[in-house]
């Protein structure tokens, strides 16, 4: 009978035992990890950018003058040496007119001078002047050669500033910009005109200037457009402008991006979406930027060992558009809480119910 209490008493406890184990299971925060392994992390910088051309023209006339006739309008495109635009300056074609005039006076003296000194030279043959007078008919004639040189050689510089009146194209392109119309009056240096060359294309992008000091040569760009939804492509950046540009309130940087056979057939001043490439680390360990703990100001990871929560303080590295690299305080392996907005407490018992490896 004894004995038999015994056992009874003992099945009571252990059920009792059991119960308290299962009802504090129950108590339990369930939770969720990763596991951590190395792998890589790419920081990228997001920006925004157009297309551009290598060479540009700011075509401008090279006299005051008015537009007497316009031969091109945005978006043509232009051959070398194509005629842009004709220009008229009344006062430059009346000196110009002069100056003809001037010529033909000056040679018609020439003419009159050569016979008068070629008729005294016959006379001298005969004995009929002196030496002394065929001479000075040689030294007016010679005069009269030096001035219609003079004459001539003002005709040509007034005739090579008139055909600057005839604006046309340094090179072959498109026409990007019309600033003229005909009629309209334009001041030397004005720019009226802008050109672009198509075969040499590039892409601006605007960078924050707070982010500049990570933009270096060759860095790898990621682009896109949404011309092409379907389709993104690598280049890299080919020069930083050295000063910063003023954008409203916020200063920007001017960094150039190369523009390859690979890229698709983009228009200028089409926009595309960037990611410049700032940095690369291979065999690290990153996390998710949801797995961060702030306290105090400093980053922690929830670690679970043994069912129990362990706060580490860690160092934090470069970040990519979803995680951050974990420099110093957890190792690979390692079980990592992901908070899911549930507080916890060092030393608090979890259980694990769901794990994945990070990536």
């Amino acid at each position: 009978m004894k004995r038999t209490i015994a056992i009874f008493l003992l099945s009571l406890s252990v059920l009792a035992t059991g119960g308290f184990f299962y009802l504090h299971r129950q108590k339990e925060t369930q939770v969720k990890v990763i596991i951590l392994k190395r792998e890589s992390i790419t920081s990228i910088l997001n920006a925004t950018g157009k297309v551009v051309s290598r060479q540009q023209a700011e075509i401008s006339p090279p006299l005051s003058a008015t537009a007497e006739e316009i031969y091109v309008d945005e978006g043509d495109r232009v051959a070398a040496g194509a005629l842009l635009v004709r220009f008229d300056n009344p006062e430059l074609t009346e000196k110009v007119k002069e100056a003809r005039e001037s010529v033909l006076l000056a040679q018609e003296k020439v003419f009159q001078m050569k016979r008068d000194y070629d008729s005294l030279k016959l006379v001298y043959s005969v004995g009929g002047t002196s030496k002394k007078s065929v001479d000075d008919a040689q030294s007016v004639l010679k005069m009269a050669q030096t001035e219609a040189k003079r004459a001539r050689e003002g005709l040509k510089i007034k005739q090579m500033t008139l055909s600057k009146l005839q604006v046309k194209a340094p090179f072959a392109g498109i026409i990007t910009k019309r600033d003229i119309n005909p009629g309209e009056w334009a001041s030397s240096g004005r720019p009226i005109l802008s050109l672009a060359k198509l075969t040499s294309l590039a892409i601006d992008i605007m960078v924050d200037g707070s982010d500049d000091s990570l933009v270096k040569l060759d860095q790898t760009v990621a682009l896109s457009s949404d011309a092409y939804p379907d389709q993104a492509w690598k280049e890299h950046v080919m020069s930083i402008a050295p000063a910063l540009i003023k954008e409203d309130t916020a200063d920007s940087v001017r960094v150039r991006v190369s523009y390859g056979p690979q890229a698709p057939t983009l228009k200028l001043g089409q926009q595309v979406d960037a990611k410049i490439m700032t940095s690369h680390h291979d065999n690290i360990i990153k996390v998710p930027f949801d797995c961060l703990i702030t306290k105090e100001g400093r980053p922690y990871l929830a670690v679970v060992k043994d069912d129990i929560v362990h706060f580490a303080q860690v160092v934090t590295g470069i970040e990519d558009m979803t995680s951050v690299e974990i420099v110093k305080g957890v190792s690979a392996g390692e079980r990592i809480v992901i908070p899911e907005g549930k507080p916890l407490k060092d030393g608090e018992l979890v259980e694990i119910k769901a794990a994945k490896v990070s990536r």
